[in-house]
């Protein structure tokens, strides 16, 4: 990715609460893994982080 991108996804996260963010962040993995990009068996470790207390 271009540094224009990187930019415009800081720009939209940083005005984002931690809900939204949490959304985002569960579809782009359930994107991936769909995709081939990452395994079923990766998603503990990412779930973990953006799971909510």
């Amino acid at each position: 990715m271009n540094n224009d991108l990187y930019n415009v996804l800081f720009k939209l996260l940083s005005q984002s609460d931690e809900s939204d963010i949490r959304m985002v962040c569960s579809s782009l993995l359930g994107y991936l893994v769909g995709k081939g990009k990452i395994s079923v068996d990766e998603l503990d470790e990412y779930i973990s982080v953006i799971k909510k207390d």
